[in-house]
């Protein structure tokens, strides 16, 4: 008698403590971390921009984590150097999707890092933003572009400088997709303006010069859509920022456009004055109407190309 009761006690006792632990283990799955990829140039030629880039996603991180995570679970950033080499670029990028199962993909420089991977991306249905300025064009969902196109920048920086210093231009660009197509549009913008070009040179790539604010945005308005979504999973996040999400970042708000998957983002002509930028003038909510002359999402969701963008002068 006395060793049923010992044994219907402990029983209960079993019972009481897998009751109690319930709650306890579905908190320790619910706390499993999101992982994030990050694949950027670090070290090599590029490495300078990689590295401010690196930084910002970190802070974007870290603000996340401190204010709860998403959907109650940490940010575990994985972030692999790609050295300015674009066969680790196509190396990394299929680890993060394979055997890091990553959430999303914040990463790539150049136009050709960005071409490299996201193939890989698309295969393995992996969500991937590219936090670049870009010569623009690029129309697949599964992408999200947050930098500026030279429709949001070079159409108010040609006509200021022709009025502001005479219409003779000469054009200085990166010996690469975006400085070649951006030369052609500088160009169309001068001729536009009544102006000239005098000439056209390239300089080699590796002296580049790229900024660390898109990328801090381009995290943010995931975690946006995660929050929206309530999910991790690529398709709900989509269609979230496909409703027109927005960010107030370092550079202003910031806003998804659903037909191109780029950014509805403000423009700025500055000038360099000890060290620091004088605003001269501010362009509010400048469209990526070069890429949305090509690319329309909503009337053709499956597309999946980069666009080379008929720029007539």
């Amino acid at each position: 008698m006395v060793r049923n009761r010992r044994e219907i006690l402990q029983s209960a006792a079993a019972v009481a403590t897998t009751v109690l632990a319930a709650p306890f283990i579905r908190r320790a799955e619910a706390a499993e971390p999101i992982k994030v990829g990050s694949l950027l140039d670090l070290s090599g030629p590029i490495g300078t921009s990689g590295q401010p880039m690196f930084d910002a996603i970190q802070l974007a991180v870290a603000e996340v984590n401190a204010a709860g995570g998403l959907l109650g679970r940490p940010i575990e950033l994985i972030n692999y150097n790609t050295q300015s080499t674009i066969q680790l670029y196509s190396q990394y990028a299929q680890q993060l999707a394979l055997k890091d199962r990553v959430a999303v993909v914040h990463g790539g420089i150049t136009s050709a890092s960005r071409e490299a991977i996201r193939p890989v991306f698309d295969r393995y249905r992996i969500l991937y933003f590219y936090n670049v300025l870009y010569e623009g064009g690029v129309c697949d969902r599964d992408i999200f572009c947050t930098g500026t196109t030279p429709a949001q920048t070079v159409n108010k920086l040609v006509p200021y400088a022709l009025k502001t210093w005479g219409k003779k231009v000469y054009i200085l660009a990166a010996d690469y997709n975006y400085g070649q197509i951006t030369a052609k549009w500088m160009t169309k913008y001068t001729r536009d303006g009544g102006g000239t070009v005098q000439a056209v040179d390239f300089f080699p790539l590796d002296v580049t010069g790229f900024t660390a604010a898109a990328t801090y945005e381009g995290f943010h308005l995931w975690a946006e859509g995660v929050k929206k979504a309530n999910s991790i999973e690529r398709m709900p996040v989509i269609k979230a920022l496909e409703t027109g999400l927005s960010f107030d970042g370092p550079s202003g708000k910031v806003t998804i456009d659903h037909a191109t998957h780029h950014v509805i983002r403000n423009a700025y002509l500055g000038k360099a004055v000890d060290k620091t930028w004088d605003v001269i003038a501010s362009y509010p909510n400048q469209p990526p109407s070069d890429t949305a002359a090509v690319c329309n999402l909503i009337k053709a969701p499956n597309t999946d190309k980069q666009f080379v963008i008929d720029v007539k002068s």
